[in-house]
């Protein structure tokens, strides 16, 4: 059975996406400001280290990285989970802020789908996969 959200919840993800931004712009600034890397603090994969595939998250700090710098294919390459995400991401917040700012006579803000969660699982799904057959039949490493 589809799950339909109430305009409650809908406004609370709305603000939580406007808490999420403020946060990741306040940790990216301090970082720059203190000049600190991200690679100093990075934690090597675990489940890549034990078993030598690759998990489903692998290549997703490269991605977002690679997608700040506007480089889009080079981000689907490495997960095609973040440009998925960043664009529903912007999707959302750009449409919900344009339909509060309206008073809500556009209502054309973004609501929650399970649908989307669904997609990002098989893209995630998909993804692993394709990599880890990559890696076990043709060696090829990522």
């Amino acid at each position: 059975m589809k799950r339909i959200i109430s305009k409650r919840e809908n406004r609370s993800l709305y603000w939580t996406g406007w808490a999420l931004l403020a946060a990741c712009t306040g940790i990216v600034l301090a970082a720059r400001w203190l000049h600190i890397s991200y690679s100093d603090y990075s934690l090597p994969c675990i489940f890549h280290r034990y078993t030598g595939y690759y998990c489903p998250g692998c290549g997703g700090t490269r991605a977002a990285i690679a997608l700040f710098h506007g480089r889009l294919v080079q981000a689907l390459w490495y997960h095609p989970l973040v440009p998925y995400a960043a664009v529903l991401y912007v999707w959302f917040m750009v449409s919900n802020t344009i339909e509060i700012l309206s008073g809500n006579r556009w209502k054309i803000g973004m609501r929650f789908s399970e649908g989307y969660l669904y997609t990002a699982l098989g893209i995630l799904a998909v993804n692993w996969i394709f990599k880890n057959i990559l890696l076990a039949v043709w060696g090829i490493q990522l």
